[in-house]
């Protein structure tokens, strides 16, 4: 994620609605491909590079998008993906899907900075989002589990994600970050992995040779079953060599997910340098030319980082080592989106 900038030269940032400099509206310009400043003009804006662009209608009405496209009065790009929206008549909902579209939002510009350019809407396997609840928050903070007894797994099936919108809901989150045992969950990491499954199905699961390098990395994803692989991994949990070979213990569970907990960190890796270098704490980073050198840059800028979330008494945010398998299980990533050069 890169810092942008306004007509005005002031700074802009991603989820920016209006400049802080001089208060014009912002956006993301879905012709530009950035946030840029907008000037008002009769039925819409004009972006700093001469396009008349419209505020997508979940925008207008809700303030939950912050995107700006070519027709007036409908969805941008990234709300046309989405099948189900919270139930916005439950107290609270309104902000958690906020906080659901900005998360979408990011993981949609990682797959355009990692070079997945496969058509996401009208394409062969079209990605929409359902954000749906088994619960209703109560006036104490407490969630209560509705009368119908179905319960909403967080998840991707054939294109479709599925988000609880429970986890929208910081408290909630870290209330089932410690019951999994998980160092970190966050809504941005949800639809990371779960964008992975779809990366998966899209660029392996129908490609025989694409197939066949997967599995000599990650291992067979049919054998053992997943339903086995799961069961066997909440029962006895993981390996007790897990970070010789994968990125997470959740990724010791079966090769689906060890491919989703590393295409997670794949994104990690790209988005975070991409940061840094924006913000002038990484000038090299023209110059890294490979994959290898790209892990290590984010390796060294992760023990500062982790220092300093350590300092202020919070968990760290990056791995600070990659074994072998798992930075060969990134390389197999990075060939399979066809940039093994880049």
């Amino acid at each position: 994620m890169q810092q942008f900038q306004c007509i005005c030269d002031g700074p802009l940032y991603f989820d920016n609605r209006s400049c802080m400099s001089c208060n014009r509206s912002v956006g993301w310009c879905e012709s530009c491909k950035k946030i840029v400043g907008l000037n008002a003009v009769a039925g819409g804006h004009v972006c700093s590079a001469g396009h008349t662009v419209y505020k997508c209608q979940n925008g207008v009405l809700h303030d939950v998008c912050n995107r700006y496209h070519g027709a007036a009065g409908s969805l941008c790009g990234a709300c046309r993906l989405n099948r189900t929206i919270p139930d916005l008549s439950i107290a609270g909902h309104l902000q958690r899907w906020s906080r659901l579209e900005s998360a979408k939002r990011r993981m949609l510009y990682d797959l355009e900075l990692v070079g997945f350019h496969a058509d996401v809407e009208n394409g062969p396997l079209p990605l929409r989002f359902d954000f749906k609840t088994d619960a209703v928050p109560q006036g104490d903070g407490r969630w209560q589990r509705l009368g119908n007894g179905q319960k909403v797994f967080t998840g991707h099936a054939s294109g479709v994600i599925t988000i609880n919108v429970r986890e929208a809901d910081s408290v909630e989150r870290e209330i089932n970050r410690v019951a999994l045992g998980e160092p970190q969950r966050t809504l941005i990491g949800h639809f990371r992995h779960e964008v992975g499954h779809y990366v998966w199905d899209v660029l392996i699961k129908d490609q025989p040779q694409q197939l066949k390098a997967f599995t000599d990395v990650f291992g067979d994803p049919y054998q053992p079953a997943y339903g086995d692989a799961l069961k066997r991994h909440y029962a006895q949990g993981p390996p007790a060599d897990w970070p010789e070979r994968f990125i997470s213990p959740y990724a010791s569970m079966h090769p689906w997910e060890d491919f989703a907990e590393t295409w997670q960190a794949y994104l990690d890796i790209f988005g975070t340098l991409e940061l840094l270098a924006s913000y002038g704490w990484l000038h090299q980073q023209t110059a890294i030319a490979d994959l290898p050198a790209r892990i290590d840059a984010y390796v060294r800028t992760g023990v500062s980082l982790n220092e300093l979330n350590r300092n202020a008494g919070l968990l760290p945010l990056i791995p600070e080592m990659f074994s072998k398998p798992v930075r060969e299980k990134l390389a197999q990533i990075h060939a399979c989106l066809g940039s093994g050069s880049a």
